[in-house]
């Protein structure tokens, strides 16, 4: 039960990606709020266009996925012209399958970047997909977000003492 809440990579920034080697991953589904940016900003900064703009060069196809709602969710994919996914409702797998069949790929061809253990974690270690998490882009959070981070602090501290995950332990070189 515990292997579900053990990213397959750990970076602190998204500029770290390229440390995380993949194998037959071709798309990249992004988590937006505090993942590519903050929460409360609607757009794109130059931090998040750079990235996406890093993965597609790097020829991923990249999707973005949110629990938020789809007003929000569709201004920032527009920012960045990208498809998405929106009301999510990580971490059911059902949004995986969602992705799937959107880009026209298989489930081990995708890998999700996001920034939580009780949603973005889970939800992709349930559907089977490899799964990078990383620090939040910012330290302010959502209410429900905030509570999730208390949970995600305790089973940070079950992880470690399992040996099975340290927060700030950073890790990306694992071939698939």
């Amino acid at each position: 039960m515990w292997n579900l809440f053990v990213p397959d990579a750990y970076i602190g920034d998204l500029m770290m990606f390229d440390q995380v080697a993949l194998s037959k991953q071709r798309v990249i589904a992004c988590d937006i709020d505090n993942t590519l940016i903050a929460h409360d900003v609607d757009v794109a900064d130059e931090r998040a266009k750079r990235f996406l703009a890093y993965l597609q060069e790097r020829g991923f196809q990249v999707i973005l996925v949110s629990n938020n709602r789809k007003a929000r969710v569709a201004r920032f994919a527009q920012s960045v012209s990208l498809p998405y996914v929106a009301f999510a409702k990580k971490p059911l797998p059902l949004v995986f399958h969602q992705i799937k069949k959107k880009m026209h790929c298989q489930m081990d061809e995708i890998v999700l970047i996001g920034d939580q253990l009780l949603t973005d974690v889970l939800g992709a270690k349930l559907a089977h997909v490899f799964v990078v998490l990383c620090d939040p882009a910012v330290k302010r959070d959502l209410v429900y977000t905030k509570c999730n981070r208390q949970i995600e602090k305790w089973i940070c501290a079950r992880l470690a003492k399992k040996q099975l995950f340290h927060k700030g332990e950073y890790y990306g070189k694992k071939n698939l």
